[in-house]
């Protein structure tokens, strides 16, 4: 939801939920896109998973996401370091 025009493009609605600029309790987020379905009576039988591929597709710059967040930032590192890894092990 960080990237409002690629949210709003996957889920194929007109009006994506503000997040707010600070770290919210557990399960914030999953309520808030929950919500944001339920108000544009976009149906989701996986709680929006199925609709990631489009989100993704949609983000033109996940590192700017990533200056602009700091869990974004530090689950880009993660990712970069199990990706680094398997594309060592495969070579191997």
């Amino acid at each position: 939801m960080m990237d409002q025009k690629a949210f709003k493009y996957g889920v194929g609605i007109d009006k994506a939920p503000r997040l707010p600029s600070y770290k919210c309790k557990k399960g914030y987020y999953k309520q808030l896109l929950n919500q944001a379905l339920r108000n544009a009576n976009v149906s989701s039988m996986l709680g929006g998973v199925e609709y990631s591929e489009k989100i993704v597709n949609k983000m033109k710059n996940i590192n700017l996401l990533g200056r602009q967040n700091a869990g974004f930032r530090i689950f880009l590192r993660d990712l970069r370091k199990i990706l680094r890894l398997k594309k060592k092990i495969t070579k191997e």
